[in-house]
């Protein structure tokens, strides 16, 4: 599965994760107005267990009108509107 992050704040976040049964954390630094693609093969619950920890912090699915904060999109690259 892929998992896209957009930052849609106006600072650089890191953005840290360990999905369960994996022993490291993993971090990726998503500046300001960008998006990164988690760039690993997780299986879907894992995918779904990084994205309810970080909803308990107010990231939030990916819609066509956000506003600021943390946004996820599974399986396709987050669109920003111009």
């Amino acid at each position: 599965m892929r998992l896209f992050i957009a930052n849609m704040t106006k600072f650089n976040v890191d953005f840290s994760y360990r999905p369960p049964g994996y022993s490291g954390v993993f971090s990726h630094l998503i500046l300001s107005g960008e998006q990164v693609e988690i760039p690993h093969d997780f299986s879907a619950p894992d995918i779904h267990a990084v994205i309810r920890h970080h909803r308990r912090s107010g990231m939030r699915i990916a819609a066509p009108r956000v506003g600021a904060g943390l946004f996820y999109s599974i399986g396709r690259p987050f669109e920003f509107a111009n």
